[in-house]
């Protein structure tokens, strides 16, 4: 688990905030 958490760790947490940031800028029309 160790591995596949240290496999992409920036990545995914680079996605998540992207796509919150996104989310809160997109208004919901």
């Amino acid at each position: 688990m160790v591995e596949l958490a240290n496999l992409v760790p920036r990545q995914r947490i680079e996605s998540t905030l992207w796509s919150i940031l996104v989310f809160c800028y997109i208004p919901l029309g």
